[in-house]
């Protein structure tokens, strides 16, 4: 089991890829800062085309890439200070506050070097019948 200490303690990357400003962003940004594991630095990377603009999240910077999911994910890794990252496109909102603690825990607690945590509302339904 991994220590709350250890787990408090953890510096991480968020590394986020999007395509522009939108209220997708903002619900992620919204629930990673009420997140009771908070990361150290938050890194926007965003296509080249698409200028930065002012926000008020804390630890957070915008760099820029190609356009492109594994292009726009691998610049941020590259920028990344921290060892651990937590990789995430513009859409995905956490809706409980424990959800990157448990992320990081179990990953540690398995000595994994990747998790993805899955929701069944992320994934579309089967055909019923």
């Amino acid at each position: 089991m991994v220590s709350d200490e250890f787990l408090t303690s953890l510096s991480f990357s968020a590394v986020i890829r999007s395509v522009g400003q939108n209220s997708y962003l903002d619900r992620l940004l919204e629930s990673l800062k009420n997140q009771s594991l908070q990361p150290a630095e938050i890194i926007i990377v965003l296509p080249y085309d698409v200028p930065a603009w002012d926000t008020s999240y804390p630890n957070t910077r915008f760099i820029h890439s190609p356009r492109g999911m594994v292009t726009q994910r691998a610049v941020g890794i590259k920028e990344a200070k921290f060892r651990y990252l937590l990789l995430l496109d513009d859409d995905i909102v956490f809706r409980d506050v424990e959800a990157v603690k448990r992320l990081f825990s179990e990953m540690l607690r398995h000595n994994a070097v990747l998790a993805l945590p899955y929701s069944p509302e992320a994934f579309p339904k089967g055909r019923e019948g």
